[in-house]
This record gives C-alpha cells, sequence and structure tokens, in this order.
C-alpha cells in the first residue's frame, strides 16, 4: 500500500511498534499466532495483510507487498475480554440478576468458543478457565523471543549528513509549519542501545534503509494524487541482539567459511540483504548446520531463516535460472561472486585471476556538480564493490590485494553474458582464457628460482618477435632496490615451506589463477630491470648450431670448447691467495667484422650461459664510476654465471704513459678489477698494438682474427643461406644464389659487411614484391647491392692512399 499525503501526526511516545513474536518453536496453523499488517495494535484489531506478487524497479521479483508483517500474540485479545468485568445493577431483582448473569457468562464463553453450556458453566468454572490460561501466556510468553523492525531514513549530500530512525513505516507528512513535506514515521527511535536495553525479549533487529538525498527541495505533489513518489527502499539488514542468536550468526558464518561485513566487535555480525549467505548455506545444505545449534539458537535463526526464504526464495530461483544459461542481469549480480571463489578480471591478453574475498557490496556514485544539491538522475551509475587477491613475488611470496568495481547505467536490467563482463567468476570463462592463466600460473611457479627466460616482444605490439633474453631473479632485484622494497608495505605475506617451494609443481590448483600480469626482470642486451609479462615467457632455445658454423679453424674451436667445458672452479684454483685468479679470460684481436663478437656469442650458446654484453660507452670515463660499475657487472656476472663480453675495450687496454694520468687510473682500475673476478670475460679488441704489458698475464687465451680468405668468406655465403632456408621465407631463389656463391666470395668483404648485404637484400627484394609478386631474390639483387654499398668503400680507399683499412692499421701499428 502506497503511502498517502496528510497532516504530521502527534508525535507518540516511543512504542512497542512492528515486533516479530518468535517462539521457540515456529508456530503451526491453529496456533494462537497470526500474521497482521503492520499497525495492527494490541489487540489484534486492523485491516487484512496485503498478499500478492509485483515486479520492483530493480527487476526482483518479490512474492511480498511493500507492507511489514508481523508475528502478534492473540492471546492479549482474550485477555482484555477478561478485564472487561460486567457490572451489577444493585436495583434488579434476584431473578434478574441471575439471569443477566447466566446470559453474561454465556456470552463470554460463546465470545471464547467455550464448548461447555450453561447450567453446567458457573463463574467457578470461567475464573478457572481464566487462570489457566493466564498461566498459559505467561509460560508463553517466557519462551517467546522478537524481532523489531526499523526503518532507517537517511541523506547523504556533500554539505550535509542526516539519518532518522522510526518503529513504524515512514511515508511523506506534510508540515505544519512548513509547506515542504518530510519523509519520516510517527514513532522515532531516539538511542537503540537504550530502546534495546528496555526490550531485552529482542532477539534481532531488521534494519530497511531509505536514501532520501534526491529528494531535498521538491515540493510535494497535490493532494490529490493518490500516489506520490517515494523513495525506494535501498537496503536492508539484520543485526542480531540476543546472544543466542548473535552466537549462532557467528557460528552460521564460521559453519561455511563465510566472510562477513563485520567489524572486529562480536556484536556486529550482520546478515545483509539479499541474503547471498543464505543463498550459498542453502546450496550445501542448511540442516547439517542447524543440527549443531542448541534449542534456542535454532529457534531464534530458524525465525531468521523462515523471514529472508519468504522474502528471496523466489529470487534464488530466479539467479539460478539466469545463470544455468550463462545470464545475469544488475538485478542479481551480487548473487554471482562469494568469498573463496576465483574470479577473473579484465578481457583477453589482459586477464588475471583473483581469489574474491568479500562478498560484492553496491554503492551509488553520482557524477554531480558540487554545488549542485540535486544529481543529474541520468549520471547516476549503479557501482559494485569487492576485495579480492592474488599472488605477487619479490623474492618471497606475499598477497596482494585490491578493490575492484563493477559499474552498470542505473537504469540498465537487461540481461548479459556472463562471459562478457569484466569482472565474473571462473566457472564462466572461456576455455582459451582459462588455458592462459594456467599457463602464466606454471611460469610464476618457475620464477620464483634464478631462471633465465627468452621473451616474446609480440605482445608488446611489435610487427616481428624479437625474442630477447632476460634473467628473472627477484631476490637480487630485492637486495639491489633495498630502499624501494622498504618502503612498501608487506601486510600480508604469503609462506610456503622449504618443502614446498622444492616442489617442482605450484601448491594447489588455486595458486595457477591467481598469478601476476607481469615481474620484475633483467634485460641483458639493455642491461637494465624492466617489466616484462609473464605470458610472453619462453623456455631459451639455445643455438650451439652457431659455434659449428663459426668460420675458425679446428684446433682455436677445439681449444675453446675445451676450455669452456673444464672452467676451474674457485675453491680448486691453484692461486695461493683465496678468490684471485679463478676466472676465464679471453681476448679476441682482430679487424673489424673477421667473427669476435660472434665468437663470444657462441660460446655462450655452447656453455648454456646468459651473455651479458659491456661496451665502453656504459662504463663510463671516471675512475670511480668505472669501478663501480664494473664491480656490479662482475657481481651480476659470477651470480648469473654469465659470459662477459667487454667489446671494444680498447681505451682500457691501452698502455700507460706519464702524459695522461686520466687515463692511466682507468687502466689500473680495469686490471684491479679484473684480478679477482670468477668467471668467464671475453675481451675484444681491433687495437692489439698498443695494449698494456701488465695485460699479457691476465689473459689465458688470445686469438688473433685476420682478414678473411676467399674459402672463410664462401663458408660465410653459405651460412646465410642455409639461415635464410631455415626462415622459409617466399621469393628467394635458392638454386641461383647457391649456384653463385663463389662469385660472391670473390668480393673482399669482412664478416659483418656479408650480412649487411644480406639484410639489404631481403629488404629491397620485400618491397619490390608489394609492387610485382613474381619479384624474387636472386644473385643479381644482392650483386647489384654489393656493387651500391662498395662504392663507398673505394671511396675511402682512394682517400687512404689506395690501402685497405687493415693495410693502414699495419702502418699504424695498431694491428
Amino acid at each position: 500500500m502506497m503511502p498517502q499525503w496528510g497532516k504530521r501526526s502527534t508525535i507518540l511516545p516511543t512504542a512497542d511498534a512492528d515486533t516479530l513474536s518468535i517462539p521457540d518453536q515456529i508456530p503451526n496453523r491453529g496456533d494462537d499466532y497470526h500474521l497482521a499488517e503492520e499497525g495492527d495494535n494490541n489487540s489484534g484489531n486492523g485491516s487484512k495483510a496485503e498478499t500478492g506478487s509485483h515486479v520492483s524497479q530493480e527487476g526482483r521479483v518479490n512474492n511480498n507487498s511493500s507492507i511489514d508483517r508481523t508475528f502478534i500474540d492473540t492471546s492479549g485479545q482474550r485477555e482484555s475480554l477478561l478485564q472487561q468485568q460486567p457490572t451489577q445493577q444493585p436495583t434488579q431483582e434476584p431473578m434478574q440478576q441471575t439471569d443477566s448473569l447466566a446470559n453474561t457468562i454465556e456470552s463470554i464463553a460463546r465470545a471464547l468458543n467455550i464448548q461447555e453450556k450453561s447450567p453446567t458453566l458457573t463463574m467457578e468454572t470461567l475464573q478457572t478457565y481464566f487462570s489457566d490460561l493466564n498461566s498459559k501466556k505467561e509460560t508463553q510468553k517466557s519462551a517467546v523471543s522478537m524481532v523489531q523492525l526499523i526503518h532507517r531514513v537517511y541523506r547523504r549530500t556533500k554539505r550535509v549528513s542526516s539519518e532518522h530512525l522510526y518503529l513504524d513505516q515512514p511515508q511523506w507528512l506534510a508540515g505544519e509549519t512548513s509547506s515542504r513535506a518530510a519523509f519520516a514515521g510517527n514513532l522515532p527511535v531516539h538511542n537503540i542501545p537504550a530502546y534495546l536495553s528496555k526490550h531485552p525479549e529482542i532477539c534481532c533487529v531488521i534494519y530497511r534503509d531509505y536514501d532520501i538525498s534526491s529528494f531535498i527541495g521538491k515540493e510535494p505533489p497535490d493532494e490529490d494524487l493518490n500516489t506520490p513518489v517515494s523513495p525506494e527502499q535501498t537496503g536492508e539488514f539484520i543485526e542480531p541482539v540476543s546472544r543466542s542468536l548473535t552466537s549462532a550468526v557467528a557460528r552460521f558464518f564460521d559453519y561455511y567459511k563465510f566472510n562477513t561485513d563485520a567489524v572486529a566487535s562480536f556484536n556486529s555480525l550482520k546478515l545483509i540483504a539479499p541474503y547471498v549467505t543464505i543463498y550459498y548455506a542453502r546450496e550445501k545444505g542448511l540442516p547439517s548446520f542447524m543440527a549443531t545449534l542448541e534449542r534456542r539458537q535454532h529457534a531464534q535463526f530458524q525465525t531468521v531463516l523462515d523471514y529472508i526464504l519468504s522474502r528471496y526464495e523466489n529470487d534464488y530461483g530466479i539467479f539460478d535460472e539466469m545463470t544455468s544459461k550463462g545470464k545475469i542481469s544488475q538485478a542479481y549480480i551480487e548473487y554471482l561472486f562469494k568469498p573463496g571463489d576465483t574470479i577473473v578480471l579484465g578481457k583477453d591478453q589482459e586477464a588475471r585471476g583473483c581469489l574474491c574475498k568479500t562478498w560484492l557490496r553496491k554503492n551509488t556514485t553520482k557524477s554531480t556538480d558540487f554545488h549542485q544539491e540535486v544529481p543529474n538522475q541520468d549520471k547516476i551509475k549503479s557501482t559494485f564493490e569487492l576485495e579480492a587477491w592474488s599472488w605477487d613475488f619479490d623474492g618471497e611470496f606475499l598477497k596482494k590485494e585490491s578493490n575492484i568495481l563493477m559499474e552498470f547505467d542505473v537504469k540498465d536490467y537487461s540481461e548479459k553474458n556472463i562471459s562478457d563482463l569484466s569482472l565474473r567468476p571462473l566457472r564462466f570463462v572461456d576455455g582459451a582464457t582459462e588455458t592462459r592463466l594456467k599457463t602464466r600460473g606454471e611460469w610464476f611457479w618457475k620464477c620464483r628460482e634464478r631462471q633465465m627466460v627468452s621473451y616474446d616482444d609480440t605482445l608488446q605490439g611489435l610487427h616481428h618477435s624479437c625474442h630477447e633474453r632476460y634473467m628473472i631473479d627477484m631476490a637480487m632485484y630485492r637486495d639491489l632496490h633495498k630502499s624501494e622494497s622498504s618502503a612498501t608495505k608487506r601486510a600480508d605475506v604469503g609462506y610456503f615451506s622449504p618443502e614446498t617451494m622444492r616442489q617442482e609443481n605450484p601448491p594447489d590448483e588455486n595458486f595457477i589463477h591467481l598469478a601476476p600480469l607481469t615481474l620484475k626482470a633483467y634485460n641483458l642486451k639493455k642491461k637494465k630491470w624492466m617489466n616484462v609479462k609473464l605470458d610472453g615467457l619462453r623456455q631459451v632455445s639455445w643455438n650451439t648450431r652457431a659455434f659449428e658454423r663459426l668460420v675458425l679453424n679446428k684446433k682455436t674451436k677445439r681449444l675453446i670448447q675445451a676450455l669452456i667445458s673444464n672452467q676451474i672452479e674457485a675453491e680448486k684454483s691453484t692461486d695461493l691467495i683465496s678468490g684471485k685468479g679463478n676466472g676465464l679470460i679471453m681476448l679476441l684481436h682482430g679487424g673489424p667484422g673477421t667473427g669476435k663478437t660472434l665468437t663470444a656469442e657462441s660460446v655462450a650458446e655452447i656453455a648454456r650461459k646468459p651473455l651479458y654484453p659491456v661496451t665502453c660507452g656504459d662504463i663510463g670515463t671516471k675512475p670511480e664510476e668505472v669501478e663501480n660499475y664494473l664491480e656490479y657487472v662482475l657481481h651480476l656476472g659470477k651470480t648469473w654465471g654469465c659470459v662477459v663480453l667487454l667489446d671494444e675495450a680498447d681505451v682500457f687496454l691501452e698502455q700507460r704513459g706519464l702524459e695522461d694520468l686520466h687515463r692511466n687510473a682507468l687502466v689500473s682500475v680495469f686490471l684491479r678489477v679484473l684480478e679477482y673476478y670468477d668467471g668467464i670475460l671475453i675481451l675484444t679488441s681491433n687495437r692489439v698494438g698498443t695494449f698494456d704489458e701488465a695485460f699479457k698475464s691476465r689473459i689465458q687465451l688470445a686469438i688473433h682474427y685476420g682478414s678473411l680468405t676467399t674459402h672463410q668468406r664462401t663458408k660465410i655465403w653459405e651460412n646465410f643461406v642455409d639461415r635464410l632456408r631455415e626462415l622459409n621465407e617466399e621469393g628467394i631463389d635458392f638454386d641461383d644464389l647457391e649456384d653463385n656463391i663463389e662469385q660472391l666470395a670473390k668480393k673482399e668483404m669482412n664478416g659483418r659487411e656479408i650480412r649487411n648485404a644480406i639484410t639489404t637484400a631481403r629488404q629491397y627484394a620485400r618491397w619490390e614484391r608489394q609492387q610485382d609478386q613474381r619479384f624474387k631474390l636472386n644473385y643479381n639483387v644482392v650483386k647489384e647491392v654489393i656493387e651500391t654499398a662498395g662504392e663507398f668503400d673505394a671511396y675511402i680507399n682512394t682517400l687512404n692512399g689506395g690501402l685497405t683499412p687493415e693495410q693502414v692499421a699495419k702502418e699504424d701499428g695498431i694491428r
């Protein structure tokens, strides 16, 4: 029944209104209890309760109307009859008095439906009946607990915040001194604790909330309107008051491992509408839990349960029907998530798993101007929020908590595919997403230990995969960034035993779904820590054939393999000073493009070790900077077992002299650092003629790379053509290239120039094929590229008096 406009009634003293009588056992039909509409008084008189179903604006189907329903003890009706004593008429005759008394007794018996008839029914019999009735009533009172319904009307704006509590249903009341209406009740409650202390029979309070923020400043409608717009009920929750019910609710949450919005106080446990906890407990089976309760706990919890099911069981059925079809609407979204569920946030590559920590709760946020008191209803968003956590790792596993929001248009109650939501339970995601989460979780578990990986950059949106090498070592990262780690709060650290950490497989199935999107990893090429996506990690594929294809004489290659394979460990060193001279230092010297860098890269591949390349530009020129940087690099190199490549190290290897003290300091620092390095270090130089004498004793193996012979160039050309075949690239005439390799080898080129010629020819042929699909990369294309590039080399030779760069270097005493 919708509220009507009227004058504000006189405010009555706080009264015992809207209570639900709760016997220890729910009365059956025929007991002295009945359902009555709000407004019935203690005499039981009043209009009958309205029944029926209607559809609310939120899209839920309600079995009950908006009126409140209460249990009322009708024994008070009989008590009132007892108190109505018949008055005697002294002027009547004795016979008339007797007849009058008999008639009165018979009327009372008929009113109370007493089967006994006159003359056996006497005043004494009637008094005995009333005495038994009073005794029965007192017994019932001792066994009855009450549920109190309280209506909470609140207003929330940027300037004002208010809240009022009422025992009766609020309605719009026209003010006596103001033209504006107030949404209020006639029975206010100013102090809940004081009220409850006066009514120890109350076992719980049902709070119903109404938000009037959007009605502020509006004039009431005309009085002839029968259905003025009223604030919708925005929420409801049940708060236990009695010790028995509080214990029962606490046991309920513990039994089903549900969490609640309760704070630390024991009396703050709440059941919050739409009572999703009851829905999931109902699915798991309520009888087993009810059997654990004591008699009084059972009775009180059963009454609360009956109230909830009478109002929401129909909603539970609608939700089940929707989800069976993979659908959901805003009205039932709160049922979709429960604590302990694995949920998925985001779509496609950004999808990540979390473990739901709280129930989904609804808040209404409004987009308003600061000065606008009444928000624009079109801008209201329905916002739902829950808390969740996922795993993170910084050397040890920890739980990373987050608040997750879902937004819907406030007027949108259409059904949607659950799989299309930005947040959905794991059981509703597609197979590809679940596979991605599992693979990511497996990689996350592997990365608890130091791990060298290959990284697929196609996930970053590049046109081709780069597959750079990364080292994942979160313990090292934490040690190198202690200030950053200490500033981060570590409230919840996940602990796994040493035995669990040694397991090959993840601890449980939940773990693999809760991995983060990214981890910190060290890019060995760019030499810096970067965020990498776990989805892009791959096992390193070692290219052992690179060393086989290396154009170097067989004796030298076998010697390198022997030194790498038998690298002496520090504890087996023959040096008398511990920690000194345990490294393998190799010098590769020769002209550009002769294979020095390729040799170092091939050594790392056959050793299955990371290659850590360093250039002079990385190191710096100040002695103190050089020393710090070299110590940092060599520390990482030793820890990770790297092959450290110091490319073009001439500035640190040049002979010291009296005229340049600054450079002398650099050389001295470099010598000192190398002295105590325990690992594989490869130096490359093309100015070996200027070496300082002190370096010779520190270099275990020095290899000279001369100018390439025709035979060596032939081998290099063959290697590049084979590589093109492996790439399986279209538009290449391999037969023509192979037939003319000897012609190509006659061109005096170094290895880098040959590689550049092949790369340029491929790019040129790819462009031509866009114009003509019949175009092919063949010998003539490569020849044209070589001739074009050779014009520059010929010009340089002319400037040098017809001498090649190699001849110039020899004349200058550099090589």
